[in-house]
């Protein structure tokens, strides 16, 4: 009797250790999702660069808000964060983050021309730079267009 107790015990022991196991596993993956494109200070764009995930492909939009192009950038990242949550993202199930900051945050005089900007960073390095995205990306661009240009760097 003490005998069938303790092989009980052993048995529910390890099958709660496996389910807190996998809950911990489950949630340090979701902790890696991101649902929504982050709006940035200069500060915290910095530290997103340097502190995410090396296996996640960071985005940055360098946007203003007054001009066309950026508002469909934004629009577009928008559908794509939503999208790269789920499994079936189209982004070749890599982990991506986005964000955007408005340009003359980062830089008072910067010359708008070269927006809407994409830049790209894994492990803290630059991988990608597309200034101005609209020149990698067809008229009356997509986000499957935007998707399709990310694909290369995941």
């Amino acid at each position: 009797d003490d005998d069938d107790d303790d092989a009980f015990m052993r048995s529910y022991r390890q099958k709660r250790l496996l389910e807190l196991q996998n809950a911990a596993s489950s949630a340090s993956s979701s902790a890696d999702l991101y649902s929504e494109v982050e709006e940035v200070t200069p500060i915290q764009y910095a530290e997103a660069v340097d502190e995410t995930n090396p296996d996640t492909l960071l985005v940055v939009h360098l946007y203003e808000p007054h001009i066309p192009a950026c508002a469909d950038v934004n629009h577009h990242l928008d559908a794509l964060a939503r999208s790269s949550s789920s499994c079936n993202n189209g982004l070749g199930g890599g982990k991506v983050r986005f964000l955007r900051l408005r340009a003359t945050e980062a830089k008072s005089d910067l010359d708008l021309v070269g927006l809407p900007s994409l830049l790209a960073y894994r492990g803290g390095r630059l991988v990608q730079n597309w200034t101005p995205v609209t020149q990698h990306l067809p008229p009356g661009f997509t986000a499957e267009d935007v998707q399709t240009l990310l694909v290369d760097c995941i």
